[in-house]
């Protein structure tokens, strides 16, 4: 059937279709879809290398990010490491590079250096000879925070790496790669001629490269712990009350005795806290870290300045704090603060030098751009074809679609006039789960209905009808705000040490192991004609109500004891888990009604009731019942207790009088 074929009907008042939905639907499809693979493809024909080399580059930083860990692993080094570990840290980052590498084989190299632009490790054997510092690695050693630096440059084989164009050099002049390759060739040609050098711009391939440089810093280890340390304690000890100030000592000790040595054991402090003369080391916060700090140094085997070494030195130290206790002792209290900051400053100083042992060294990562370019062109041109296959696609599935819509609209079409016609029987079988579909179960529901109505009314008064449509709503609403006051016993009961398990272990096994607990306690609750009002995690909230409430409260939380008791004995035996409950009995008036949003809504209670029964859960140890002493006067059987210390609780003047019943 032509997709302009006519729908032709003998009915009188029915218009005829020339020019239907399926070729309206088709031609504006075509239209929409022509327009947009037309703007798409001019934006992609003008923004697709930006487009793509963003991507590229985000895979770059991605991968350099990965990188780090391994090479920071690789780049730290102390006095004590081995050979066996220099070589383990060699192999590991020589296997993290050869794996990248091959996975991208747009990288060009991968280069790491240490702090001073060093080549440590570097894919491309030529770097190890190379003298001078790459000026990418360079400027990314000047950074003081971690983040990643992004060079273009171009290179010819074989030739000295020249600076990017983005970097700066401490030169003024720019020189470029083909005028660097000039120089040379004059130095060094005697019976070239300067026509043929200079040929050599337009007969030279350039290589362009992308490098990606990233600062290695230390995240782990003593150097970080100890500056952490430094930040934290050190102000807060100058600034801290003698208490505290042993405290934070205490921790240093504790934590670096073995660096310490006994000259700063704590028990050698003086007990007498009044002003010494003497210098002592014990206790002193300014000497543990300076005695740290220098060990650092040490162990990193870093240098310092001929001017800064004496810092390391406790010389200057003892001095200053024999002149700050001379100021004190001549009651020069503003001398002795001067002296105090200048030690402070000095501390800040050293600490700045350990700082600067976090800097490793810098990650570089170069890549081929050349070949980034060559790959875009492709993809590019892949895109293409895909988009021109998918509008091809598109529009045949499309026109398939669009005759099964109408196909279903058809029998609707020819449904419709069957019932004009008066055939109440007709129904519409549309087997889609869609609009139409619906639309079909609606018309077939409808004219059920009107056929009922058609029928009765045969047979029904007009006075009848009109009964039947005013009560027609037979339904009753739920409604908020519905509330009583009432007199209950509540039961609250939890399963101690189940939270710390359930974090350790499968839901599946906690999910079997908390329903087993929860069942115990539910038939031993429900024998006692208790209510189960809602499970919170591994905890029951349970109401008993009617006569004596009270002993079946007490005596169904007696059972469940005993109950679990019996159940571990035998879990034991097969050796699984076991756990016991902590339970509190509270009794008392409490508001009941319907709580919530008309969505969603609970029937429960509210009140200091419940919530004190919810405390006395939370005190009870494992296997303990606690009950308050006003629910236990209001039992008629006598249980053996024992008293427990009262607990105050919040918005209660006096505390509440609690006890343990005596599980016999």
């Amino acid at each position: 059937m032509s997709i302009f074929s006519r729908n032709k009907t003998n009915l009188p008042g029915i218009r005829e279709v020339y020019f239907g939905i399926r070729i309206r639907y088709l031609l504006i499809l075509s239209f929409v879809m022509i327009a947009i693979i037309s703007v798409l493809t001019f934006i992609m024909y003008i923004n697709q290398r930006g487009l793509l080399e963003d991507e590229k580059n985000t895979k770059a930083m991605a991968l350099t990010h990965i990188l780090t860990g391994p090479a920071e692993f690789y780049l730290d080094k102390t006095i004590k490491t081995t050979d066996q570990e220099l070589n383990l840290k060699y192999e590991t980052i020589t296997t993290e590079a050869i794996n990248y590498q091959s996975y991208n084989r747009d990288i060009y190299k991968i280069i790491l250096t240490d702090e001073k632009g060093a080549v440590k490790f570097s894919t491309d054997e030529t770097d190890y000879k190379r003298k001078k510092v790459y000026p990418y690695v360079e400027d990314c050693l000047e950074q003081e925070e971690e983040k990643l630096l992004l060079y273009d440059y171009a290179d010819i084989p074989g030739k000295p790496l020249t600076a990017p164009a983005n970097v700066k050099e401490k030169k003024n002049k720019k020189e470029t790669v083909i005028e660097e390759e000039i120089i040379e060739e004059i130095d060094t040609a005697t019976s070239t001629s300067l026509l043929n050098i200079f040929k050599k711009k337009d007969t030279i391939e350039k290589k362009r490269y992308r490098a990606i440089v990233y600062p290695i810093f230390l995240h782990k280890g003593n150097v970080v712990q100890l500056l952490r340390d430094y930040r934290e304690y050190y102000k807060k000890f100058h600034e801290a009350e003698p208490k505290e100030r042993d405290k934070i000592y205490s921790y240093m000790w504790e934590t670096y005795k073995d660096i310490l040595g006994k000259d700063f054991d704590p028990r050698k402090q003086p007990k007498d806290k009044s002003i010494s003369k003497k210098v002592i080391k014990a206790g002193d916060i300014d000497f543990v870290f300076l005695k740290l700090f220098g060990n650092i140094m040490i162990l990193r085997d870093r240098r310092v300045d001929q001017s800064q070494r004496w810092m390391f030195r406790d010389k200057w130290l003892v001095q200053q704090k024999t002149l700050k206790t001379k100021a004190y002792v001549q009651d020069m209290p503003q001398k002795a603060k001067e002296i105090n900051d200048k030690i402070l400053a000095t501390m800040d100083t050293i600490a700045g030098h350990i700082e600067n042992i976090k800097k490793l060294g810098s990650l570089a990562i170069i890549f081929n751009t050349d070949l980034i370019r060559t790959e875009l062109d492709q993809t590019i041109y892949r895109m293409l074809i895909i988009a021109a296959v998918m509008i091809l696609l598109g529009l045949f599935l499309y026109r398939f679609v669009l005759n099964f819509m109408i196909k279903n609209l058809k029998k609707l079409e020819r449904w419709a006039l069957s019932v004009s016609a008066g055939n109440l029987d007709s129904k519409i079988q549309i087997k889609t789960n869609d609009e139409i579909g619906r639309l079909g179960d609606i018309f077939n529901k409808m004219i059920d209905e009107i056929t009922i109505k058609y029928h009765l009314e045969k047979f029904v008064s007009s006075s009848a009808r009109s009964m039947i449509g005013k009560s027609s709503d037979m339904s009753s609403n739920v409604e908020l705000g519905s509330t009583e006051r009432k007199n209950m016993v509540f039961l609250f009961s939890d399963i101690r040490g189940f939270t710390s398990f359930s974090e350790k272990n499968s839901p599946e096994t906690v999910i079997e192991i908390l329903n087993f607990y929860l069942n115990l306690q539910t038939e031993t609750i429900l024998s006692k004609k208790g209510d189960i009002d809602a499970y919170v995690g591994d905890e029951i909230m349970a109401v008993f109500k009617g006569p004596n409430k009270v002993e079946r409260a007490v005596e169904s939380a007696i059972d469940i004891v005993k109950s679990i008791k019996k159940a571990n004995m035998e879990r034991l035996k097969e050796g699984h888990a076991i756990f016991e409950v902590g339970i509190g009995i509270n009794s008392g008036d409490v508001v009941i009604g319907n709580i919530g949003s008309s969505m969603r809504m609970n029937h429960t209670a509210i009140g200091d009731t419940v919530n004190l029964a919810s405390r006395l859960c939370s005190h009870a140890a494992a296997e303990e019942i606690l009950v308050t002493r006003d629910t236990l006067e209001k039992s008629k059987r006598k249980f053996t207790t024992e008293a427990v210390n009262p607990i105050n609780v919040k918005g209660k003047e006096k505390p509440i009088i609690i006890e343990k019943v005596v599980i016999e």
